[in-house]
Parts: C-alpha cells; sequence; structure tokens
C-alpha cells in the first residue's frame, strides 16, 4: 500500500503536472524544483491554456491528493505495524487491540478478562468445527452465550 501512495504522489507532482505544462525535459529533483519555483509562472500559464480548471485549482486538489495518501499511508503503517489503530474506536472499543477467541473457529473478540467470547466456544474449545455456533454476529449459529 506504501507504493501505491508514492506512486500516486509522484505521478501528479513530477509526471502529469509537468507534462501538461508542456515540459520535455528529464525529470530529475534538480529540474523539478527549478520548475515548480524559477518557473511557477510559465507552468501555471500553460496549464491555464490546457486544462478545463484553473491551475491553482488543479494545484489545490493536487495537494489535498497528495496529503491525503500521505494520512492514509501513517494510519496503515500504524494499523499494520505498530499495532496502534482507529479501527476499533471507530466501530465504537476502545483503542487497545482486543484478542480473538481463543476457540479454533470463532472470529470474535474474547470477553475480557477471558480467553473466550462465551461460554458455549469455552465449552467447545477442544473441537475444531468448520463454523462457529456462538451466535455473535461475526460468527454464525443460533445465539448461546
Amino acid at each position: 500500500m506504501t507504493l501505491f501512495g508514492y506512486v500516486l504522489a509522484a505521478t501528479y507532482a513530477a509526471k502529469l503536472i509537468p507534462l501538461y505544462d508542456g515540459y520535455e525535459g528529464r525529470t530529475s529533483l534538480g529540474e523539478l524544483s527549478a520548475l515548480y519555483t524559477h518557473r511557477l509562472s510559465t507552468l501555471t500559464a500553460n496549464l491555464d491554456t490546457v486544462a478545463l480548471a484553473p491551475a491553482e485549482v488543479i494545484y489545490v486538489l493536487a495537494v489535498i491528493a497528495i496529503g491525503l495518501v500521505v494520512v492514509q499511508q501513517i494510519v496503515l503503517i500504524r494499523e499494520l505495524y505498530l499495532g496502534i489503530g482507529m479501527g476499533n474506536a471507530l466501530l465504537g472499543g476502545t483503542m487497545e487491540a482486543q484478542k480473538k477467541c481463543a476457540h479454533p473457529s470463532c472470529r470474535c473478540p474474547a470477553k475480557p478478562g477471558s480467553e473466550y467470547c462465551s461460554t458455549y466456544c469455552e465449552g467447545e474449545a477442544k473441537t475444531s468445527d468448520i463454523l462457529c455456533n456462538c451466535g455473535h454476529p461475526d460468527c454464525s449459529g443460533p445465539a448461546k452465550t
């Protein structure tokens, strides 16, 4: 996913905007720096002639898109690699990661202070069914808690 974010940001900043400007040079960091600092007025004028929206709108939308990609990458890295996430908080839970029920085929979070989500799973802990029948929304079957 982080590669996707990099490709999107690099595409906007290093390829799309300069190409619509008519830039034909090599897109190295030095050339891009010169394009966006010393020749920005020319870039803006050329974009105004070829784009459907004013160049300022294109700049703002590109910055917003790149900013959202950066935020997305930060959230993904925190969730995947550091285990810190907003997923549980957004669903009404706490920020702490909940551990999974110890029953092999159950997908529910365990009750606080227990290894299982229900008395059903605790009683069936040694069996390995294809489907869990604890009755919680994450699993299938009638409620047996």
